[in-house]
């Protein structure tokens, strides 16, 4: 898992120094908040929260707009911060599920040119997972990562799918499928 890891940081920064070095401009809007809810794949995770649904929170930085060998359209580059959480009341414990996590991301216009311009993306970070299930408490701390794909309306409000890659704890995987809306400024 080690060596996994060095070669996705290896990777991460060799990227980075890449578009750094590509830069062609300054990200005219580089916040972006958003909310939604995901739904997590395995049923330990899924019996931990309520209603079956995970909410989350999200906010990133982009630090960079640049030109990619594969692409005329600028690829955007964000650093992020991503946390997610949920709880219910079973048998008599109190359980819960929470992430939060940050990492580097970057997500590609389709046709930034139009009002509602598509986009696709990817991120990994570092992810610290808390669980409690059936009276257990664990937290772990481990690499994890993110696909999405979306919709920007206006080049502000933003429709967002995604799947998250989360570490697992105390036999409880996060991994979720998640729907967003949010914000660029």
């Amino acid at each position: 898992m080690k060596k996994i890891a060095a070669c996705i940081v290896i990777g991460v920064l060799t990227l980075s120094t890449y578009a750094v070095a590509n830069a062609d401009e300054q990200v005219q809007k580089p916040w972006t908040l958003q909310t939604g809810a995901s739904w997590p794949g395995q049923n330990t995770a899924k019996n931990n929260v309520e209603g079956k649904t995970v909410w989350n929170v999200g906010v990133d930085y982009a630090f960079l707009q640049a030109k990619t060998l594969s692409s005329s359209e600028p690829t955007i580059v964000s650093v992020y911060f991503d946390y997610a959480g949920g709880s219910k009341d079973k048998y008599g414990y109190s359980n819960h599920a929470y992430t939060s996590g940050g990492g580097i991301a970057a997500r590609q216009y389709l046709d930034p040119t139009a009002a509602t311009s598509p986009y696709i993306g990817a991120g990994i970070g570092g992810y610290d997972t808390q669980s409690k299930y059936l009276g257990s408490s664990k937290s772990r701390f481990n690499i994890g990562g993110k696909v999405f794909a979306g919709l920007e309306f206006t080049k502000s409000y933003f429709l967002q799918v995604g799947y998250e890659w989360l570490p697992s704890v105390n036999h409880v995987d996060p991994s979720n499928l998640g729907v967003d809306v949010g914000l660029r400024f």
